[in-house]
């Protein structure tokens, strides 16, 4: 029979022992628990108090989340901080706790001044209570009861052994399947195509691997059951060849078809002859498993068994339902469909051998995971050091109070069990188990109510109720109650199923409510109903239920918040007096993030902002994750066009449709965000991921825009808190693409329970309306809740793997298939934990609640149906019966569109005050030539107006080149590739790739033949397999794979050709003739850069005197703009040294036609002046200048200066080895260089 229960008293409760105290929800447990913590440390309560007083670090206190640790710790220290101003009469009497003051006048005067004395102590020491999460404690023990427990000292505490599942089961993948026949292992695809799909079976049962069976190797076990299953198949076909089902089955249908007995439309001769030739293939085939029309799960055969022949027949009545051959086919169909599998037992197999590995490899390691702290010292207690740990923990903490006991699993209880013995209530220690049978709802996490049935049978008649509920309306309170005591009080298992006959271990106890809980919601001055129901009578789809349901509760709240704003809708203030109804008092309750999206949806239709909490926020699995996923790609990976289009695509970076089709159409574009995301890449791998996070979020203004937006907030939010946790997992990891890794499989992984990947709370989320699931919502409340698809549910099924059930004697059972009883018992027992997520939710609010109830096809699973003993047939009558239930009107039209109060504003910022500086900028040689200078204009100095941006680095400043000059192609002649390069594709993107190539070759090391060490284009021409390796790369990431052997061949020919330079032979003198190979690191700079100081320089004069020093009479474009003021920069793409002499090297990709003879000196003379590349070679020259009569003391131009080359790097096979090459006059170079030094020196020197 159901036990007794005793009213608990806080200040009479026996400290000694073992007890259970059941909490109801409201009703002051975290009160209570700190009132004993208090009653211990006075050692106050006579007989019923503890042998001797304790301090903090003496008293266990274990709950089961850090945030509720920190809380319980907080709550216990403010209450010996008032329990002690108290004692002290710091507070008058008046103001003070009633039982506190109770406790004082208890104590004598002394020990009234000594107990302030002790509970201010034990305050100051709060710091260093063993107040913690079980898994922390457990951890503590171990390290500090090292000897005894068997365990290392110094182990490594891991969140997650997720790298150690993965490697352990690819482990098991190859040690087992990968020798495998094909047809095997094409068994085992398909129950998981990889080791990653065995991965996530896996870690579903390892928690229970001890309640498995163990199994045979996969080899074995396949072989087994195909023999059983081939043996069984054999019978039946014996069996049907024997009493030849199929002649009978022709024959019925035949002479039912003459007299036209049934529907011959619905199964014509065809439709016959395919079920009737299937069957006789089968049975003539011996290793055919089933008849090919099973599978294709057709109507024809059901309608030729007894499954469904009623359907076709005239008369339903005459169907012959019974006939042999009916009753046979449907047999086979039962019979195939139970024919044995072998992915129970290879799954049992792999789960003992991979937990095996798992421990193994931890123990190497050292390593110790969450679930493992538990495992060790379980294992530490039951071993025969046992009783002597158990012994040292009892006297380390006599006292233990476990806070959320329904919670427990049978693993932790085992823990505590070994530890305090709780059957024996040894009044030496003390163990009481504080929790709530009615709110044990998180079964999916491995938490029992059966062990909190075990524990509540091993502390019999030590049983404890608080029955008074301090946060809820008497008026809701009273419902509640009425609701549960229908089945608490009906013909079926109690109000939770628990009840057999007379005993009923989890009953429900009415509780009252405090003596003050009269206030409710008052709308237009009137009491609102404290359950009101939203009652759908007919027939309904549970998507029409959903969305129904939905749509009237957005409406209500709509409706509400309005009514508060016009101050009808007024709410208790908590003191006394009423307030207006706000947004943050209504919560809406779901079970899923989909039912929250419907409602979600539907308030932001009407204007209401909301906000989801749940207990899976996590911020890995967020939207703005699976973005940053995708762009951290592609900075990763900065050369690949694909990834960097997906990047650019994204909604984070938030390109316009316009911009997107700008890439496709504007070369240079493309080129400038490929350039882009090459910066992102080297500021990633020099600073980190959260620096390039705040690069990004300024330079595509994500902030500002997210902000804009709906949502955009916690967008925002999510997005910075991933760019933390990156940085702090970079320290861990090597490399940028391991931390894209991490990312992806901290994706994969979101269903963990990190903590630090628990999506951060916004102070504006305390604003809004809440939607909670029901397990999120467990000990918080609201005033108003709304539950409009509480009479959802559903059943278990045969594919919810594992099934759990409960023996007889509450043990777990584990099952991987399941007939229809243990379906039956696993779907009860899912039937009770809806009932205590139910009792969670209609628990929730103080002053009222909304349901949404309707006979939806998966009503008469729910919880509701149970208590209210309907099966939704006659659902409207049930309700209308109650009295607890007020039924209201589904609201039919929208509200008007809710509009939020406006919140303060801060002040503007101040401006800040106008600078106004000298017009100074960096430019260019592609800005000006690309000059958009514009003139002059009305009361503006032209001095002042920028040029066009100027590049930022080398491949920048390459683009901007290549863009100007290369011509579009026409596509009129089909090439092919070859190491003329005449076929390479067009366009900036590729000048830049063949200038990232010969950049390239003039880094790398290598040894020859006779052993002696290579540096720099000799290296690249020795080492041919460290040249195809970067060309393969390069290529491949540019879709240019068939380019890989030609680019070879013309990189090793351009390396080793000799030059011989004729347009630069000195006077009188033989050219100079060199091949780059021949040319030593010491003699060669890649990539020069240089600045140049340009004050006031006169664009106008600037070009007049190149066009009268350099190709004399040629035309060439003008160039524009006015002046330059401040810096020119530039890149040089190599300037070498040889036989004492200076040379700049420009390589140039542009393509002048498609064979060697277009490549002739007055065709790249022209593509010269057409660009304005004469302009870049005498700035490079004044670089060049300016540098060596800085560095040489003797320098001398017309001696130092060998003159310009730029190489055509696709006319290197013409007759004028594609190489163009001029040097200016001494006179230009000196005159330039007085220009760029300003007017003044300019004046005083002469300019030409």
């Amino acid at each position: 029979m159901t036990t007794s229960i005793q009213s608990l008293d806080p200040l009479r409760f026996p400290l000694q022992g073992s007890r259970l105290i059941e909490a109801s929800a409201g009703t002051g447990k975290t009160f209570t628990l700190a009132m004993l913590y208090l009653r211990l440390i006075l050692q106050h309560g006579e007989e019923h108090a503890f042998s001797r007083a304790l301090l903090p670090p003496e008293i266990l206190v274990v709950t089961f989340t850090n945030a509720a640790t920190d809380e319980l710790r907080d709550r216990i220290r403010r209450r010996l901080v008032e329990a002690a101003a108290v004692f002290r009469g710091q507070v008058a009497d008046a103001d003070a706790d009633p039982l506190l003051l109770q406790l004082r006048d208890e104590l004598s005067a002394e020990a009234t001044i000594g107990g302030a004395r002790q509970l201010e102590c034990a305050a100051e020491w709060m710091d260093e209570a063993a107040i913690s999460t079980i898994h922390a404690w457990c951890y503590r023990m171990l390290r500090e009861h090292a000897f005894d427990s068997g365990n290392a000292f110094d182990q490594q505490l891991e969140n997650s052994d997720g790298d150690l599942l993965q490697q352990a089961t690819e482990d098991y993948w190859r040690s087992f399947y990968l020798s495998m026949g094909r047809d095997d292992l094409a068994l085992v695809r398909g129950y998981w195509e990889t080791p990653a799909n065995l991965v996530e079976a896996l870690r579903r049962l390892l928690p229970y691997a001890d309640r498995l069976p163990q199994a045979d190797p996969p080899e074995t076990v396949i072989r087994d059951c195909r023999a059983a299953k081939d043996s069984r198949v054999q019978a039946l076909k014996a069996q049907w060849s024997e009493q030849a089902h199929a002649d009978a089955l022709e024959q019925l249908f035949d002479q039912a078809a003459a007299v036209k007995a049934f529907k011959q439309s619905s199964l014509n001769r065809g439709h016959r002859a395919g079920v009737l030739q299937g069957l006789r293939q089968w049975m003539a085939s011996p290793e055919q498993v089933a008849p090919d029309f099973f599978a294709k799960d057709g109507k024809s055969w059901r309608r030729m068994s007894s499954l469904a022949i009623a359907e076709v027949w005239l008369d339903p009545a005459e169907a012959p339902a019974e006939h042999p051959a009916c009753r046979a086919l449907e047999q086979l169909h039962e019979e195939l469909d139970d024919l044995p599998e072998p992915y129970a037992e290879l799954l049992t197999h792999a789960v003992h051998w991979v937990r095996a590995r798992l421990e193994t490899e931890k123990r190497r390691q050292a390593l110790l995971t969450q679930n493992d702290l538990l495992i060790r010292l379980d294992q530490a207690l039951c071993s025969e050091r046992g009783e002597r740990l158990a012994d040292s923990i009892r006297r380390q903490f006599p006292v233990a109070l476990v806070d959320e006991f329904q919670d427990t699993d049978p693993l932790q209880y085992r823990i505590f069990d070994s530890i305090y013995r709780v059957r024996d209530a040894d009044p030496e220690t003390g163990f009481f188990m504080i929790g709530d049978p009615k709110q044990a709802i998180y079964g999916f996490r491995g938490a029992d109510i059966y062990t909190y049935l075990i524990a509540r049978a091993d502390t019999e008649q030590r049983h404890y109720t608080l029955d008074t509920n301090y946060r809820s309306s008497a008026a809701l309170i009273t419902a509640v109650n009425a609701l549960f005591q229908l089945g608490e009080q009906g013909a079926g298992r109690g109000a939770f199923l628990f009840r057999q006959g007379e005993d009923n271990p989890v009953p429900f106890y009415a509780v009252q409510p405090r003596k003050d809980a009269q206030g409710t919601l008052l709308l237009d001055g009137q009491p609102c109903a404290p359950l009101q129901v939203w009652l759908v009578e007919d027939d309904i789809t549970k998507g029409h239920y959903g969305e129904l349901m939905a749509e009237a509760a957005a409406r209500e709240i709509a409706r509400l918040l309005r009514q508060g704003q016009e101050d009808r809708a007024r709410l208790p203030d908590g003191e006394g007096g009423e307030r207006r109804l706000r947004p943050s008092d209504l919560a809406v309750l779901v079970n899923n993030r989909g039912e929250a999206e419907l409602v979600r949806g539907q308030l932001a239709r009407l204007g209401v902002a909301s906000v989801y909490l749940s207990e899976r926020s996590n911020v890995f699995a967020t939207a703005v994750a699976g973005e940053l996923v995708i762009l951290l790609r592609a900075i990763a990976n900065p050369l690949d066009e694909w990834l960097l289009r997906q990047a650019l695509a994204t909604r984070l970076l938030g390109l316009t449709l316009a911009e997107l089709d700008r890439l496709n159409c504007d070369e240079l574009y493309w080129e400038e965000q490929g350039e882009l995301f090459r910066t992102y890449h080297a500021l990633w791998r020099r600073q980190g991921a959260l620096p390039l996070l705040y690069r990004l979020l300024a330079d595509f203004q994500v902030a500002a825009r997210l902000l804009r937006t709906p949502g955009g907030e916690r967008e925002l939010t999510d997005l910075l808190h991933l760019g933390e946790l990156l940085q702090s997992a970079s320290d861990q990891l090597d490399g940028e693409l391991a931390l894209v890794r991490y990312l992806e499989e901290s994706r994969a992984a979101a269903d963990d329970e990190a903590p630090e990947a628990q999506q951060l709370r916004l102070e504006s989320d305390e604003r809004l309306v809440r939607v909670v699931t029901i397990h999120k919502s467990k000990g918080l409340e609201y005033p108003l809740v709304f539950l409009p698809f509480i009479a959802n549910s559903r059943a278990a099924k045969a594919g919810d793997l594992p099934l759990k059930t409960h023996d007889a004697d509450k043990r777990l059972q584990i099952h991987l298939s399941g007939d229809d009883d243990i379906l039956a018992q696993a779907d009860e027992e899912r039937l009770g934990e809806d009932l205590r997520k139910l009792y969670v939710a209609l628990t929730r609010a103080r002053y009222a609640n909304w349901l949404g109830l309707a006979p939806a096809p998966n009503f008469a699973g729910s919880a509701l149906a149970y208590l209210l003993n309907s099966d939704g047939s006659d659902l409207g009558a049930r309700v209308r019966g109650l009295s607890c239930l007020s039924v209201i009107d589904l609201p039919q039209v929208d509200p008007d569109r809710y509009e939020a109060d406006a919140q303060q504003q801060l002040a503007p910022a101040r401006a800040a005050p106008e600078l106004r500086r000298a017009p100074w900028w960096i430019t260019s040689y592609s800005a000006l030539t690309r000059q958009t200078l514009p003139s002059p204009t009305l009361g503006v100095d032209a001095s002042a107006q920028a040029p066009a941006p100027s590049a930022d680095t080398a491949v920048q400043e390459t683009t901007f080149e290549e863009t100007a000059a290369s011509p579009p192609a026409t596509g009129a002649v089909r090439l092919y590739p070859d190491k003329h390069l005449h076929a390479l594709p067009r366009g900036s993107r590729y000048g830049t790739f063949l200038h990232g190539i010969l950049e390239w070759a003039a880094t790398p090391v290598a040894t020859d033949a006779e052993g002696r060490r290579l540096r720099g284009f000799a290296a690249a021409v020795q080492a041919r397999a460290l040249r195809r390796e970067m060309l393969g790369q390069r290529c491949n990431l540019r879709r240019l794979t068939e380019w890989i052997d030609p680019l070879d061949a013309w990189l090793e020919d351009f390396l080793t050709r000799e030059w011989i330079l004729h347009g630069l032979a000195s006077d009188g003198g033989s050219p100079p003739r060199l091949a780059l190979r021949d040319l030593s690191p010491r003699q060669v700079q890649v990539e020069m850069e240089f600045w140049l100081e340009s004050r006031a320089v006169d664009l106008g004069a600037l070009d007049r005197l190149v066009q009268q020093h350099v190709l004399v009479g040629q035309p060439r474009p003008l160039l524009g703009g006015h002046h330059i003021n401040g810096m020119l920069k530039g890149f040089i793409d190599l300037v070498f040294e040889h036989d004492g002499r200076f040379y700049v090297v420009d390589w140039k990709s542009n393509w002048l036609g498609s064979e060697d003879a277009a490549y002739s000196q007055e065709a790249m003379r022209g593509a010269m002046l057409h660009a304005r590349y004469e302009l870049q070679y005498v700035l490079y020259l004044l670089a060049l200048h300016r540098q060596l009569k800085a560095r040489l003391p003797d320098y001398d131009y017309d001696r130092h200066i060998g003159g310009a080359v730029y190489v055509f790097l696709r006319g290197g096979y013409a007759e004028s080895q594609g190489l163009f090459m001029d040097k200016p006059p001494r006179m230009l170079i000196e005159a330039l260089d007085r220009m760029f030094a300003g007017p003044s020196r300019g004046a005083e020197e002469g300019v030409l």
